[in-house]
């Protein structure tokens, strides 16, 4: 079993609380900046995760489409389209084996959803991401820098979340391979403890231009925090592509 197959569990929800709506509706800005989104086009979010994004692009009278992976998530994500009123398609699919007909004008793949596979999975994902775009149809890729992550690295962390939730990460980073591991723990109040791991490819700009390239993209512009120039220590990398014509 792969770390993903059980990785975005409950305790996944209950433990990533940054994941606000508040955080939720500033990234559907920058998405909208970025990509230049407008009302007629078909766009994918993909892995859509409990469906944050594409539900507050749906609110503002986007057309969206969802692929996610995790059933956990796809359930989460049909509860929370009620509660919002904002319905969209889920497609339950893994991104490294996407058998999609349509083809969208736009796909986006945020808050480090990429590097989850081998380099060789991760480079046939990106092809994926390629094959299901239009002509001309546009990407943007989110991800942690690197460069800022290992400046900034520490090995372990505790967190105690409001309900008494003791979380604990403790993390490593492999020079060989630029993979990023990780073992959470989390000790509910009642005692009862709970673990699960982590482990992605950590990218730089670079490596990650060159992927593109590879994959047949055409590089439009390379962002740091924001829409703000890429720094060396910025803290992601925003990655925006097209597919030529």
């Amino acid at each position: 079993m792969a770390w993903f197959d059980d990785f975005f569990d409950d305790s996944y929800l209950k433990t990533y609380t940054h994941l606000n709506w508040e955080r939720t509706s500033r990234d559907a800005d920058l998405i909208t900046h970025l990509l230049g989104l407008t009302p007629e086009l078909d766009i994918l979010d993909i892995p859509c995760g409990f469906g944050r994004h594409s539900i507050e692009l749906t609110k503002r009278g986007y057309k969206v489409t969802g692929v996610e992976y995790s059933q956990t998530q796809i359930d989460f994500a049909e509860r929370l389209m009620v509660e919002h009123n904002a319905p969209f398609e889920i497609i339950h699919a893994d991104m490294r084996f996407l058998n999609i007909d349509k083809k969208f004008d736009i796909l986006f793949n945020y808050f480090t959803s990429f590097g989850y596979f081998s380099d060789e999975e991760n480079e046939k994902t990106l092809l994926n991401f390629f094959t299901v775009l239009k002509p001309g149809g546009r990407i943007l890729l989110d991800i942690g820098n690197r460069d800022a992550i290992l400046k900034q690295f520490q090995p372990a962390c505790v967190t105690r979340l409001e309900d008494g939730t003791m979380f604990v990460e403790e993390r490593k980073y492999d020079p060989l391979t630029g993979r990023m591991s990780a073992v959470h723990t989390i000790v509910s109040p009642d005692g009862r403890i709970t673990e699960r791991m982590l482990d992605h490819r950590s990218y730089t700009a670079y490596e990650l231009i060159a992927m593109f390239k590879s994959a047949g993209f055409e590089i439009l512009n390379v962002y740091g925090d924001g829409d703000q120039p890429l720094q060396t220590f910025s803290r992601r990398i925003c990655i925006v592509a097209r597919k030529p014509e």
